[in-house]
């Protein structure tokens, strides 16, 4: 367990040295989250009550931009890069399990750009919107107690499995040079299941409803739903039987295609 916690320390901390890369990141979030409510409050206006308060709207939008980059929607470049170039024979030659070392980069990875990003988006939407006359739109606090902490117990589920999807990425990589087409459509995907582009409960109850099934939901919108009071905190347990069987199923999808992707590979160079 002590190599792949190192691996997760390591790609951890080289993900902080992007400090100012992160926050003008941050700073674009934060636009987009303007833009985006504005948008939405045309779309509430159309839905009166789908969502409760549109401050639950405001709210939901900017957890999905300060948590954007835990949002599973690209590879890990360090990742795609040792398949790529070939140095994925150098990993092999390691007395390490490929998928796990892989998982545990992955998941610094995803904390380490999350980490950067929300806080900054947190204080300009929680703390300099109210100061600046735009409360009403501004992060609102959890719906309750109980809401935050069932928060934060879906938070670990959330985490594990966005680095499960991600791990699942650089494999496309042994078929493909760029493979470009299908991380797009990741990343378009990703972004519509999980919230991100219009919050799920504002969609049509069809659409919502199966989008909400989906593994990238339960990396976003379900945590969001809990902070915002859209569903009670009672739903935690709900939200936690679903995270498991969609974290088992992308280990196991990942183990048995990394595997399966390893037989017979070539490693050109010299």
């Amino acid at each position: 367990m002590k190599p792949y916690l190192a691996l997760l320390s390591a790609r951890f901390r080289q993900g902080l040295q992007y400090r100012a890369a992160a926050w003008a990141g941050a700073a674009t979030q934060v636009c987009f989250g303007l833009f985006i409510i504005s948008a939405l409050e045309a779309f509430a206006a159309a839905r009166p009550g789908a969502a409760g308060p549109f401050s639950r709207v405001a709210s939901y939008v900017w957890l999905g931009q300060a948590l954007f980059r835990l949002l599973p929607w690209n590879p890990d470049p360090e990742l795609r890069d040792v398949v790529r170039l070939g140095d994925v024979g150098l990993q092999l030659a390691k007395p390490l399990d490929l998928y796990g070392a892989w998982f545990a980069k992955a998941l610094g990875y995803r904390l380490s750009a999350a980490t950067l990003r929300a806080l900054p988006c947190l204080l300009a939407s929680a703390v300099l919107l109210p100061l600046v006359g735009l409360g009403g739109i501004a992060l609102g606090p959890p719906d309750s107690v109980l809401s935050a902490l069932a928060f934060a117990a879906a938070l670990p589920g959330a985490v594990l499995l966005s680095a499960a999807i991600t791990t699942l990425y650089p494999i496309l990589y042994f078929r493909s040079v760029s493979a470009s087409g299908a991380m797009t459509i990741a990343a378009a995907a990703a972004s519509l299941c999980g919230g991100i582009l219009a919050p799920l409960p504002l969609l049509p109850p069809w659409m919502g409803d199966a989008l909400a099934l989906t593994p990238f939901a339960f990396v976003t919108d379900a945590p969001f739903r809990i902070w915002t009071g859209m569903v009670p905190p009672s739903d935690i347990l709900r939200v936690l039987a679903m995270q498991a069987p969609w974290l088992a199923a992308c280990v196991a999808l990942g183990r048995a295609w990394l595997g399966r992707r390893l037989v017979g590979v070539e490693i050109a160079g010299g």
